[in-house]
């Protein structure tokens, strides 16, 4: 994986994903902290699920994306990589917020507030498996493309070998009578 043969590059992409998350996150629940409620579990909760889900993401990226053969069934397999991300995301949120009520006790969240909270954890996660989908796909067509091209490359140097030799005997011939 290219990322893990750059570990500054791979740090540098986490610590702007703990960047965005943290922006969004104040963003969004500016008014509730504004009124004095406590901002710590929610910052948490928000490193907490970009760690999970970056580990996750490249767990499900190394044990399916990899080895994906994406010339045969192309489609077929982007839509199975998209649920992958989708239940990964689904998992992910229903795990982190039964997990913080049990470790931190924190209060039990309404059904709402799952079917919010998990909403929004499927959509990133398929956003980045559709990227990530996406960037495996154009590089195994380019791939295909650039050995398609070496095999034309390789017939064309083997015609041109056969045709040689074919010729060379005959010009010998003709050129001692």
């Amino acid at each position: 994986n290219k990322f893990m043969k750059q570990p500054k590059k791979l740090f540098l992409i986490v610590l702007t994903s703990y960047f965005i998350v943290l922006g969004v996150n104040i963003a969004g629940n500016y008014k509730y902290y504004a009124a004095g409620n406590d901002w710590h579990y929610s910052v948490f909760f928000c490193l907490f699920m970009t760690t999970l889900g970056w580990t996750g993401g490249m767990l499900l990226h190394y044990l399916f994306f990899k080895n994906v053969q994406w010339t045969v069934k192309p489609t077929q397999k982007l839509l199975t990589g998209v649920l992958l991300f989708a239940i990964y995301g689904f998992a992910m949120m229903v795990g982190t917020m039964k997990a913080m009520i049990l470790l931190f006790h924190a209060p039990e969240q309404s059904t709402q507030d799952y079917i919010y909270n998990c909403t929004y954890s499927i959509l990133f996660t398929v956003i980045i498996g559709l990227m990530v989908s996406g960037q495996q796909f154009l590089l195994h067509l380019k791939k295909s493309i650039e050995d398609n091209e070496q095999m034309k490359q390789e017939m064309i140097q083997s015609q041109y070998e056969t045709l040689k030799s074919q010729v060379n005997p005959h010009f010998l011939f003709n050129s001692l009578n």
